[in-house]
């Protein structure tokens, strides 16, 4: 293919011999355009009238590889929700998966706590469904925290957490004497918190499934640790509740 001679700014717009093979940045003056780092920091760019601007650093989610320009995607705030929701779900469920399978003394004893729950269910089918409900607790985890698969384990960590509601309240409701071993060995009787607990969880993880199926756009570093430190802490706090009931009850 015969290459075009270009514009010589130099020479007062006349075309000169010499081609240009080399991309052009506009924003950079007409330099050779060469492919930047994730993360690091834009380049400043002189806007029209003399302005310059700085972009601040970003961490490339989307865009075109090396061969072509780079795209910049506004940053969305659904996707800080959806970060902050991955974090309150992978860590509870991954705790409480774990409180469940790390041995069988642990597994039979939440097998007995659902012995309110099924009612006349044999002994077999109540350790069916520990194990059902302890693997699937894993494999919401382990989903969420998988990009490509982030919705498929928000979606069913919805599903999972909508049956615990409707169980606890139904227990709640009915004064079942049903103890809560969702985090392990616990004698507390299944109360309101434990509903509200829930309640909470079921909220975060629709939300992070609808943040999750929108559209998304660049994320800042600094925004992405926030809303992870932010979703591991309040995890947390989900996880301790009914040590932090007890506690504010001794207060009191």
């Amino acid at each position: 293919m015969e290459e075009r001679p270009r514009l010589d700014d130099q020479t007062g717009g006349r075309r000169s011999g010499r081609t240009d093979t080399a991309r052009r940045d506009p924003g950079t003056g007409g330099a050779p355009w060469r492919p930047r780092a994730r993360g690091h920091a834009r380049r400043p760019r002189r806007q029209q009238g003399g302005e310059l601007r700085l972009a601040a650093p970003r961490l490339r989610v989307a865009g075109e590889g090396p061969g072509g320009t780079y795209g910049t995607t506004e940053v969305r705030g659904m996707d800080y929700i959806q970060i902050f929701c991955q974090a309150v779900i992978a860590v509870v469920f991954a705790f409480s998966a774990w409180s469940k399978l790390r041995g069988g003394k642990e597994i039979a004893a939440f097998s007995d706590s659902l012995r309110p729950h099924l009612g006349t269910a044999s002994s077999r089918t109540r350790m069916a469904a520990a194990v059902c409900v302890a693997v699937s607790e894993a494999l919401a985890a382990v989903l969420t925290v998988i990009p490509v698969t982030a919705l498929a384990g928000l979606l069913l960590a919805t599903a999972l957490m909508l049956l615990f509601t409707a169980f606890v309240t139904r227990a709640v409701l009915t004064g079942t004497k049903a103890t809560c071993r969702c985090f392990g060995a616990s004698e507390k009787r299944i109360g309101w918190p434990h509903v509200a607990r829930n309640t909470t969880l079921t909220v975060i993880a629709a939300s992070g499934s609808l943040a999750a199926g929108s559209p998304g756009g660049d994320i800042a570093l600094a925004g992405w640790i926030v809303s992870t430190v932010m979703g591991i802490t309040i995890a947390v706090i989900l996880v301790t509740l009914d040590d932090i009931v007890q506690l504010f009850a001794m207060d009191l």
